[in-house]
């Protein structure tokens, strides 16, 4: 599921947005998109959730595309913005905040397409826009996936390890952050744990080494993680080395 915000204060042309979304997404079913639009950049920093892509517009009330914009990477450094602009003067100031592309008004089909095309495949190669949202007591914290090591579970307190800091949830089972994280490179090693498959270096009989730390991987998940690790590395199947 892509997620998607689209940021347009005239009605016509972010109804048009979403005719294009759906129209390609119909044309390529492998793409789901989860939409949401706003009229305007205040209302769409204040009820920030993490999304794939943002259609910004530059020409906005009260606050216009690039000054939200830039209060965007405050809080989203990874979020792709694709500027919808009447001015292609100033969308071209867009490697301010790192815009990924702009699209010129009037909206046409053809010209959406391709540039829609190209983000989608650049999501899909890159960690890029991939989080995760957690609530720990009085707030809600986004956890990119890149810097998330691994998760565990033990006395139904849930402990997100990430690159810097951890943090503590209270729950039953892993099974919501497994689904949560399945198909971005992570994998179940035992009843209790979820490894980051980018942060392991290396798989012993009994544990795998993670960045330094040592996690202790079940017996019968040993041969599963191992091809899935030689996969994840590209390095195709060594069963047959085992």
């Amino acid at each position: 599921m892509t997620r998607i915000s689209i940021v347009e204060d005239n009605q016509k042309d972010s109804l048009k947005l979403k005719d294009l979304l759906d129209q390609f997404q119909k044309e390529n079913s492998v793409f789901q998109f989860e939409i949401h639009a706003f009229t305007d950049a205040i209302s769409f920093l204040k009820n920030y959730q993490p999304v794939d892509i943002v259609f910004m517009d530059i020409e906005l009330p009260y606050e216009n595309g690039m000054e939200a914009s830039h209060k965007l990477r405050e809080i989203d450094k990874d979020v792709m913005i694709i500027f919808v602009t009447n001015m292609e003067q100033f969308a071209v100031d867009g490697y301010q905040v790192n815009a990924f592309d702009f699209i010129v008004k009037p909206l046409n089909y053809y010209n959406f397409s391709l540039k829609l095309d190209r983000a989608l495949k650049n999501l899909s190669y890159s960690s890029i826009g991939k989080s995760i949202l957690i609530k720990i007591p009085g707030k809600v914290v986004k956890i990119p996936l890149k810097e998330l090591k691994y998760v565990e579970i033990n006395d139904y307190v849930l402990t997100y390890h990430t690159i810097e800091s951890t943090y503590e949830v209270t729950t039953t089972n892993l099974q919501e952050t497994e689904s949560a994280l399945e198909g971005s490179g992570f994998f179940k090693c035992s009843r209790q744990c979820i490894v980051n498959m980018k942060f392991v270096n290396s798989v012993s009989d009994k544990e795998i080494n993670l960045s330094g730390e040592t996690i202790p991987i079940a017996r019968r998940r040993k041969k599963a993680f191992i091809d899935s690790f030689m996969s994840f590395m590209g390095k195709g199947d060594l069963t047959s080395q085992q």
